[in-house]
């Protein structure tokens, strides 16, 4: 009895992301990060005063503060002090063997909230009955 308030929930939830994704598509607002300081994964320096613009899901520009337009449409945060990093990659989980179905969709919001975006699922191990 105590999985279906659960359950209730995972679908309400689920149904609220779902019609939040679909309206922020039709209206979805450029976003800009400015004053902020780009690490460079590659090994070079920082970059600061940086202002990096979304469109959409993806980057559309990375530049200087100064030398960037931000749309008038733009949603604009001021991220003085803050920086930003490329998406990180969890290279070793084991997040799909849970017995509990609604697991692995709490892992990947806990994976996200904590900046990785990629993973790589090592799997379960080959065994008949129930996972425990």
């Amino acid at each position: 009895m105590k999985r279906v308030p659960g359950s209730i929930l995972l679908v309400l939830f689920s149904f609220t992301l779902s019609s939040a994704q679909e309206q922020a598509t039709r209206d979805q607002r450029p976003l800009a990060f400015t004053h902020v300081t780009v690490i460079d994964t590659t090994g070079g320096p920082m970059q600061t005063d940086m202002t990096v613009m979304v469109s959409g899901n993806r980057i559309s520009a990375v530049g200087k503060a100064s030398t960037i337009s931000v749309p008038v449409n733009a949603v604009v945060t001021d991220a003085t002090n803050q920086f930003m990093i490329p998406g990180l990659w969890e290279m070793h989980t084991h997040a799909f063997i849970r017995s509990r179905k609604s697991f692995p969709l709490y892992v990947m919001y806990l994976f996200l909230a904590n900046g990785v975006t990629g993973v790589r699922d090592m799997g379960s191990p080959r065994r008949t009955g129930r996972l425990r």
